[in-house]
């Protein structure tokens, strides 16, 4: 099923299902576990890029809240006796 480029051609609906052409026998080892040091070295490095971070960015101040004169605003159309 392969062409002159060494390629395979899928046909059908059953394209990419199998291992197909020049597909690897046998399928690589799975990954060493981690450790509990590796996974301490990962969560510090992970702690000090966020550390570095908040140290980096400006403080971000909000804007003063404006506070309604809503005493005012109820008198204004009201005039006093």
């Amino acid at each position: 099923m392969a062409d002159e480029g060494g390629r395979c051609r899928g046909r059908g609906r059953d394209r990419g299902r199998g291992r197909g052409c020049g597909a690897p026998v046998n399928p690589p080892p799975p990954p060493q576990p981690v450790t509990v040091q590796q996974l301490m070295l990962m969560q510090a490095q992970l702690m000090q890029t966020m550390m570095d971070r908040l140290d980096h960015q400006p403080a971000v101040v909000p804007p003063p809240v404006q506070v309604r004169d809503k005493r005012g605003e109820f008198m204004k159309g009201r005039p006093l006796f």
